[in-house]
């Protein structure tokens, strides 16, 4: 994961972005965990 998180160069402002979105959602009733949701299925972490 923090290698796929540094190759697209994230900040950790990015990050907290993405996790106040992530919350937003959950709110709106979305039952993903945050990694399930923020990161691409697996087959297309290459």
């Amino acid at each position: 994961v923090t290698e796929w998180i540094l190759s697209h160069n994230w900040t950790v402002g990015d990050l907290w972005t993405m996790l106040v979105e992530y919350s937003s959602q959950r709110l709106n009733g979305i039952h993903a965990g945050f990694l399930d949701w923020v990161l691409p299925p697996d087959d297309s972490m290459v």
